[in-house]
C-alpha cells in the first residue's frame, strides 16, 4: 500500500559528531528528530550541488512518508538530523512544503 509523500525544502547545517568526518548526497537516509522527540528516516535530495560537508548550511528536498509524520511537517517546524540513535550530526527547519503526491518515496 502506498501511501503519501510530503515534498519539503529545508535549510541544513552539518556539524561535526565526534570529530567525524561527513558529507551527504542525494539520496542520504538520515533520521530526523522533531522537537517533541519523534524519530523517523527520510530521503534527502540536494538542490544546490552533489554534496556538502560539515560546518556548511545549505538548502535541501526533504521527502517524508505522511503515515510517518503525522502533523509534524510544517514550515517552520525545527528538527536534529542524526546518524543512528546518539549521533547528531545536524540540525534544520522546514522552510516549506512543495508538494504532497500519492505513491512511494522515489530520489
Amino acid at each position: 500500500m502506498d501511501s503519501k509523500v510530503i515534498r519539503t525544502i529545508a535549510k541544513i547545517k552539518l556539524s561535526y559528531p565526534l570529530k567525524m568526518r561527513l558529507s551527504i548526497a542525494t539520496g542520504y537516509r538520515p533520521q530526523i528528530k522533531f522537537s517533541d522527540g519523534f524519530v523517523t528516516i527520510t530521503t534527502i535530495v540536494l538542490t544546490g550541488g552533489k554534496m556538502f560537508i560539515p560546518g556548511e548550511a545549505n538548502m535541501i528536498e526533504i521527502r517524508f512518508t505522511e503515515r510517518n509524520v503525522g502533523g509534524r511537517v510544517y514550515s517552520g517546524a525545527r528538527f536534529t538530523l542524526q546518524e543512528g540513535p546518539a549521533i547528531e550530526i545536524g540540525e534544520g527547519e522546514i522552510l516549506s512544503i512543495i508538494e504532497i503526491v500519492e505513491g512511494p518515496i522515489r530520489t
